[in-house]
Formats: C-alpha cells, sequence, structure tokens
C-alpha cells in the first residue's frame, strides 16, 4: 500500500468518525425538525417541497424510534454513497490521487462539510445527481471505448 493511500484511509476514516460523533451529539436544525415532524403525518408532498425527506426520514424513525440520530442516518449513509461515487467518478476519469483528493475535499467544502450532516433535501437530490453522472459516463465509456 502506498504512503498517500494510507494517509487517504486514515483521513477518511477520521472524517467519518467524526461526522458519526457529530450525528449523535448534536440537536436537530430547524430544517431537520421540520421534515422529521412531516414523517407524522406521511403525504405525497408538503407545503414548500416534495415528500421524499418524509420517506427517506420515516423507515429509520419506524425502526429505531423518534430519536434525532435516527433523523439523521438516511443522510449520514447517502454521504457515504455520495463519498463513494465521487471517489470513484475520480477514479475512473482521473486515477487514484484525484479520486482521493475530490472525495475528501467533501468533508472540507462547507456546504457539505457542514449541510449535509443532516437529511436535507440537497443530500437526496446531490447522491441521484452523482449518481446519474457515474452511470452515464460508464455506460458511455463500454460504447466509446
Amino acid at each position: 500500500m502506498k504512503n498517500s493511500s494510507l494517509v487517504f484511509r486514515i483521513l477518511a476514516i477520521s472524517f467519518l468518525i467524526f461526522r458519526t460523533l457529530v450525528i449523535f451529539n448534536i440537536g436537530l436544525i430547524d430544517d431537520e425538525a421540520y421534515h422529521w415532524s412531516w414523517t407524522q403525518k406521511m403525504d405525497w408532498s408538503y407545503f414548500d417541497h416534495p415528500g421524499m425527506v418524509s420517506w427517506i426520514i420515516w423507515p429509520f424513525t419506524q425502526i429505531f424510534g423518534q430519536v434525532e440520530w435516527a433523523i439523521r442516518l438516511p443522510g449520514f449513509l447517502m454521504f457515504i454513497a455520495i463519498f463513494y461515487v465521487v471517489y470513484r467518478l475520480g477514479q475512473d476519469l482521473f486515477g487514484q490521487k484525484v479520486a482521493e483528493i475530490s472525495s475528501l475535499l467533501l468533508f472540507v467544502i462547507p456546504l457539505w462539510g457542514v449541510a449535509s450532516l443532516g437529511t436535507l433535501p440537497d443530500v437526496p437530490l446531490a447522491l441521484f445527481w452523482i449518481l446519474i453522472t457515474w452511470i452515464l459516463l460508464t455506460s458511455l465509456s463500454v460504447y466509446i471505448i
């Protein structure tokens, strides 16, 4: 294992541990509480958003109870998926070094470093955009190369 890969793994695990500690120890922000309140009366859409966030939070609160970390857990899992897809996209397009740097940048960019700590509409939106991008580029590389 190369030294840079070891540093990457240590940093990624450290950032993930930090995020885990944060979701277990900080109370809900206003938007998270607002989205959680939608899970109390499920519907297809709400006053200012579609129902996707409530449909994502609902199963976690049904399984784990009405606790703050259960409301944040889907956002955390989606962030891990975003991290993985950004890593793979960077690796497929530009190589290992770009994959490591670009995926680690997700932790320190303010929008993703802080805003993606909760389950907000931006997190599934970003996940599906990056997934579609990866699927499209993977599909094109199969037919072009």
